[in-house]
């Protein structure tokens, strides 16, 4: 049986615990508090404000409603930046260890999932992380050359990709091409 409790956290904190014991060690539970306007959730172990609903989605005070968009990478740091300077608050793209460490903690205890982060889209999300796909390409290798790969090509290779992180599996993949359309979430620091 779970059980929600709100205590005050700081001014404009509230604070989330969850009693369960199939949800493990209390402490992972613990780190999430929401906003008294509900639409924010920090994570006190990291120090970062995340948005609750993906952009494209916004709160209703009750859950995330509307359709989540999506974004090239160009489009994503630039969604980051205008709200950056919107809000006067400095929201950015989360780093590919940010994402995949949210949503760890939201698939070892997904009723915190749901309840921190409800209709959150279980696809593949924007990091700002950059791609260092320097792998060392052997060009005599007959694979290699029918594919097209040498030492330069993979240098733009590495330009033409970025890090995305599956929210549903926790996948991180540094090789998606930065013209793919995916969901952004923003984060800043706490």
């Amino acid at each position: 049986m779970m059980k929600a409790r709100w205590y005050p956290f700081a001014s404009s904190w509230l604070c989330l615990l969850l009693a369960s014991p199939s949800l493990g060690a209390e402490q992972d539970v613990d780190r999430f508090s929401i906003s008294a306007d509900g639409q924010e959730v920090l994570d006190t172990s990291s120090k970062s404000i995340w948005r609750r609903c993906v952009e494209g989605m916004h709160w209703n005070s009750k859950t995330c409603v509307g359709t989540p968009l999506a974004f090239d990478h160009a489009q994503a740091m630039a969604r980051a930046k205008d709200q950056a300077a919107s809000s006067q608050l400095s929201w950015r793209i989360p780093s590919a260890a940010q994402l995949r460490r949210l949503g760890e903690a939201s698939r070892q205890h997904p009723a915190v999932h749901g309840i921190n982060f409800p209709a959150a889209p279980a696809g593949w999300h924007w990091s700002a992380s950059v791609s260092t796909n320097n792998a060392q390409i052997n060009p005599y290798n007959y694979g290699n050359v029918m594919q097209g790969l040498g030492p330069t090509s993979v240098n733009r290779l590495a330009f033409l990709q970025g890090w995305a992180v599956n929210w549903g599996s926790g996948e991180a993949r540094g090789d998606v091409l930065k013209r793919e359309l995916l969901a952004v979430r923003l984060v800043r620091p706490g």
